[in-house]
């Protein structure tokens, strides 16, 4: 018997999920989208690097806030 995976969603998928039905419901063709959500995703990888420090740094100097969660809404 095969066990089903068990998926858990966080803040990065969150942001995903939100940013691809802006831009589905936007209906703006595929290569502003392919735009608006490289910029997106590059904005929260950016985000949550500076909170949790895990890949090295980029051009981007961004210091979270004390306390910062990567779950904020």
């Amino acid at each position: 018997m095969l066990a089903s995976p068990h998926v858990i969603a966080d803040a990065v998928t969150d942001w995903n999920q939100r940013a691809g039905d802006i831009v589905v419901n936007a209906n703006i063709g595929p290569l502003p989208a392919e735009r608006a959500l490289a910029i997106v995703q590059t904005s929260v990888y950016e985000a949550v690097n500076a909170i949790t420090q895990r890949y090295p740094i980029s051009d981007v100097k961004l210091q979270a806030a004390p306390g910062a969660s990567i779950e904020a809404r």
